[in-house]
């Protein structure tokens, strides 16, 4: 996942994606096309460390859930938000790809973050 470099297609062809606004998309084009309509534009995603979690299962489907930093522009205004990831991969021929993902806003005056933590008790 850390490896993936900008732009590349790490998305299954029936991907499916839950946006900011509860809207769905079913592949990374409708997903890119509903940010551009929102006035989204991803600055940077920087996972946690100590903050992620990766089950995988009968060796082809992997569930990663991870805190990352995000800078964003939303209609060019700045915005930097803590948010908590959700996202399903498939083992296929080709190699693993993603088939869905969601992230959810951490509001961190209801539940801060730990700080100066290394590593997350799970």
């Amino acid at each position: 996942m850390h490896q993936i470099k900008p732009g590349s297609c790490i998305d299954c062809n029936d991907f499916i994606a839950v946006g900011p606004k509860g809207d769905i998309s079913f592949s990374f084009n409708e997903w890119k096309v509903a940010q551009i309509k929102q006035k989204v534009v991803f600055k940077s995603v920087e996972p946690v460390q100590g903050y992620e979690f990766i089950r995988i299962y009968d060796g082809n489907t992997a569930v990663i859930n991870f805190l990352a930093n995000v800078h964003l522009t939303v209609d060019s205004q700045d915005v930097h938000i803590k948010v908590r990831r959700l996202e399903v991969y498939h083992k296929n021929t080709a190699g693993w790809c993603r088939v869905a993902g969601q992230g959810t806003i951490v509001d961190e005056n209801l539940f801060p973050v730990e700080k100066n933590k290394s590593t997350a008790d799970h």
